[in-house]
């Protein structure tokens, strides 16, 4: 299952009660001659809640469901269904232009959902995002010259998509060509992240398997 959630959404500036209809992905603070957007967002916004619902036919409970969001700034917080989803170990809060996939399996529901996607620009930051233990409005995320030129908003793709219970989550191959050129002394490690979140453990086998390299015979352009 893949559901593309790119398009309309209702953007609210600074939480307000009103809200304008916004293209994702775009960035609010973009020249208001290429989105049409107020001139004042370009200058002086920097915080808006972007709203959106969709729908789900009925779910299969061998499969996670994962929210994609592949570029927002300069921080934000996703909640669906009135329920916060996101990194525990930075409070819920995505950082600046990183894609994420979220595991929202537990906040979703066949039917009709509502998401919410609060953004904030750093100079608008929550109390929260801050560690002043560590000095005077020290973030808690990386902070890049990219912000320099101003990006606000949902930049990149948003999409919803399901993947089995049990998988492979990552992996990472990694040659050693054992410092010089003999290959008989070459060796590739593979990493390997396999995911089991369904509720009974499962016996595996994992198995990787390398072959030499073999080039395709060249073709005439005028037969096999």
């Amino acid at each position: 299952m893949k559901l593309n959630l790119n398009g309309i959404w209702d953007f609210h500036p600074d939480d307000g009660d009103r809200g304008y209809p916004v293209m994702v992905p775009t960035w609010w603070d973009s020249l208001p001659e290429t989105t049409g957007y107020p001139d004042s967002w370009s200058r002086d916004l920097h915080h808006g809640v972007y709203l959106r619902e969709f729908f789900l036919d009925t779910l299969d409970p061998n499969e996670d469901i994962i929210l994609h969001l592949d570029a927002l700034a300069t921080l934000g917080r996703v909640s669906i269904n009135a329920i916060q989803v996101g990194p525990s170990s930075t409070g819920g809060y995505l950082m600046t232009l990183l894609p994420y996939d979220l595991d929202v399996t537990r906040a979703v529901h066949a039917g009709r959902n509502r998401m919410r996607i609060e953004i904030w620009g750093v100079k608008s930051l929550p109390a929260d995002a801050l560690a002043p233990a560590e000095g005077p409005g020290r973030l808690l995320f990386p902070f890049g010259t990219e912000n320099l030129v101003g990006r606000l908003g949902l930049g990149g793709d948003v999409w919803l998509g399901s993947r089995p219970r049990v998988r492979i989550e990552d992996m990472q191959i990694i040659p050693d060509l054992g410092g010089d050129a003999d290959p008989s002394n070459d060796r590739l490690e593979l990493n390997a992240t396999l995911i089991n979140t369904s509720e009974h453990p499962c016996n595996l086998r994992f198995k990787a398997e390398v072959r030499p390299w073999r080039p395709e015979r060249s073709r005439h352009p005028d037969g096999p």
